[in-house]
């Protein structure tokens, strides 16, 4: 047995007690270079990890095998260039750390630079006894000190730990220092099983004024025996740690199969099993961070938070993993979204058609039509007066990360939503989608896909040469005959016009693409229609194909006396606090009625905002065809948007003024002249140019 009692020797290893100590280790030193020098063949584990400032995360692993007929692991400086230099010394202005290897720590040079004490064990190694060692006081360089510890029964070498001492001020609070663990080996010879170095990793941080170079992390460079071969047979194998799982997709209350484990920043990985369960097998040796990857994830736009593991050799630890239930991950990714049961949510990556990149900023549009404070059952109109409704397009949009990715939140169940992609300005792609329980229609194709979130990729082309035109009519379901003023318009390309008196309608300058086609007229109900144009094709919608029901009036005076109608109307839907706000000018039918206006551009002339002159070449035959626009709005080549009801319906050079609406449905009119003036809800591609936004009679 080894005792631990006495004072500390300086420059030499006498005494009973430092003594014995240095007797039983110096022959496992002595042992340990011998055996090195055999014929042996190492499988050893090189590594490299980053770990925090204390010591103890891993934030970064890099592991390499090696095989073959080796020395010393790992091999120091010449002991007497320690003695002379210090273990710390600057190398082309870098700091460079040396360890200690058997043969520095039996040399004299190593005895006389050091001072020497036996100390006993701590709580967790009572049946450890360790020779200490620290600089002797006259060195000025930088040193180790450290314990060399004993088995206190067998007397056996255990392993060296070593830190730093005499560092510069700069890194005297770093925990920066070593470890070599010894192995007796059957045949009487010695080896370093296990041995790591930690240095630190500095980087210049910010303090308040100045800036200081500081420590933000650790280096630990080391390395592990795994096995060592004598004449082809194993005389050694290394205990590893073992981490193991399961992982359960809680959106479908499966096993979730063929997830790749990850321990994060490092190469260890694996593979769950048809029964979710994995093990992962390696030299790890601290706290890691465990995370996983899987197709579904992507899916449904879900990142996983890695979870805290400590790893240690020879131990098995378990962790369970699992993708959240649905409900769950719908709350994290719409959290600034109004809690609805039954809404979608749109996710995917806009990437370039033929380098396949991402394309970062492009936006993402989806529109669908929206009826407002209407409840199921209800009649649209009562004792002839329309309700205050608000029809029109509802949407939201994105625009693509960095890395081409987007996310839309809200998307109704059931209803044609519009998708496109704008790219530099301009449409790149379009489709409608309609969102089910079970799945989701694309165009005229079904997936069935029974999720509340749908990944949709997209590939943003080049800009089309080739534009469509469509052309419809807009007739009465009941009587057959055309209707004048019916608004078609194509979801999501803000591209619409107003039938004439035949009911014709046509729509000009249409990229490639799948449409929702959107009919509205007052005293109709709206009807929708899903079409595709490709190329510079004619999409052409015959007679009785955009049918509008006319709507049903029922005579309820109890009903009808809590009707909004005229300045009551404007005011829900804020038109009165826009006017209040003092950007544009303001018309209402009380204002307009004492001058007895024949037409919309009486009102408009009132209007000081408002340019607005007969078109002589009104009927006249041009480049472009008849020009059939009785009056100009605005400036040549920016021309006026139009609203109705808070619905964008096309712009000067497409519309005529005489086609928006009779004189008699017009409630009120604004008009904003400039991009200054525009609020939020007229603010549209083109609407710098101004806007006139008509308001019906309720």
């Amino acid at each position: 047995a080894v005792l631990a009692a006495g004072q500390p020797k300086c420059g030499e290893v006498e005494g009973a007690e430092v003594g014995q100590l240095w007797e039983e280790i110096h022959e496992a030193l002595a042992a340990v270079s011998w055996t090195s020098r055999q014929p042996y063949r190492y499988e050893k584990a090189l590594y490299e990890r980053e770990l925090d400032v204390f010591g103890k995360a891993v934030r970064r692993e890099r592991t390499r095998h090696r095989s073959g007929v080796f020395e010393t692991p790992f091999r120091s400086a010449q002991p007497g260039q320690l003695a002379r230099d210090g273990y710390v010394v600057h190398e082309n202005g870098t700091r460079v750390f040396f360890g200690p290897d058997v043969d520095v720590v039996r040399s004299q040079s190593f005895i006389e630079t050091h001072c020497f004490a036996a100390v006993p064990g701590g709580d967790r190694d009572t049946a450890l006894v360790g020779l200490a060692f620290e600089p002797v006081r006259r060195r000025r360089v930088a040193d180790i000190s450290g314990t060399l510890w004993v088995d206190r029964a067998t007397a056996e070498l255990s392993r060296l730990e070593f830190r730093y001492a005499n560092l510069p001020v700069d890194l005297q609070e770093a925990p920066v220092g070593g470890e070599v663990r010894f192995l007796p080996l059957p045949s009487g010879g010695w080896i370093v099983r296990d041995w790591w170095i930690r240095t630190p990793l500095r980087a210049w941080v910010d303090r308040f004024a100045d800036r200081e170079l500081r420590v933000i992390g650790l280096r630990q460079t080391g390395g592990r025996v795994l096995r060592i071969l004598s004449g082809g047979e194993a005389v050694y194998a290394a205990d590893l740690a073992t981490l193991s799982g399961n992982v359960v997709d809680e959106t479908r209350r499966a096993p979730l199969v063929g997830a790749t484990i990850q321990l994060a920043g490092t190469p260890y990985s694996a593979v769950t099993d048809a029964t979710g369960r994995f093990t992962l097998v390696g030299t790890m040796d601290g706290e890691y961070q465990v995370t996983f990857s899987h197709p579904r994830l992507d899916s449904l736009a879900h990142t996983v938070e890695s979870l805290p593991v400590a790893l240690r050799t020879g131990d098995v630890a378990t962790v369970a993993l699992s993708v959240p239930p649905e409900s769950v991950i719908v709350a994290r990714l719409c959290s600034d979204t109004a809690p609805a049961p039954d809404f979608h949510v749109l996710h995917g990556a806009v990437r370039d058609d033929i380098a396949g990149t991402p394309v970062a900023a492009a936006e993402v549009r989806v529109l669908w039509q929206e009826i407002a404070n209407l409840q199921p059952g209800q009649p649209i109109a009562v004792e002839g007066r329309i309700r205050p409704l608000v029809l029109g397009e509802r949407g939201a949009m994105a625009a693509a990360d960095s890395s081409g990715n987007y996310l839309i939140c809200g998307i109704p169940t059931g209803k044609r939503v519009g998708l496109t992609v704008v790219r530099d300005g301009r449409v790149r792609h379009a489709a409608t989608l309609v969102f089910d329980k079970e799945g989701v229609w694309v165009g005229d194709r079904w997936i069935s896909h029974a999720s509340r979130i749908w990944q949709y990729d997209v590939v943003a082309g080049p800009e089309s040469v080739a534009q469509g035109t469509v052309v419809a009519f807009a007739t009465d379901a009941v009587s057959g005959k055309p209707l004048a003023n019916a608004i078609v318009s194509l979801t999501g390309v803000e591209i619409s016009g107003v039938s004439d008196q035949s009911g014709r309608v046509v729509l000009k300058q249409v990229p490639p693409g799948t449409y929702t086609l959107v009919v509205r007229r007052i005293g109709h109900e709206l009807l929708e229609r899903v079409l595709t144009v490709a190329g510079a094709d004619t999409v052409r919608i015959p007679p009785g194909q955009l049918a509008l029901r006319p709507v049903p009036f029922v005579l309820d005076t109890v009903v009808a006396a809590g009707e909004l109608e005229g300045e009551r109307w404007l005011q829900w839907v804020g038109f009165d606090d826009r006017r209040r706000a003092g950007f544009g000018d303001f018309i209402t039918r009380r204002e307009f009625e004492p001058y007895f206006p024949s037409e919309a551009a009486d009102i408009l002339r009132r209007l000081p905002a408002i340019d607005i002159k007969p078109n002589p070449n009104y009927l006249k035959e041009g480049p472009g065809g008849r020009d059939w626009r009785r009056w100009i709005i605005g400036t040549s080549g920016c021309p006026t948007l139009f609203f109705l009801d808070g619905t964008s319906i096309g712009n000067a050079d497409r519309l005529d003024l005489d086609f928006i609406l009779p004189l008699d449905q017009i409630e009120a009119v604004e008009v904003y002249s400039g991009a200054s003036q525009i609020p939020v809800m007229f603010n549209r591609t083109g609407s710098a140019c101004g806007v006139i936004a008509f308001w019906t009679r309720r």
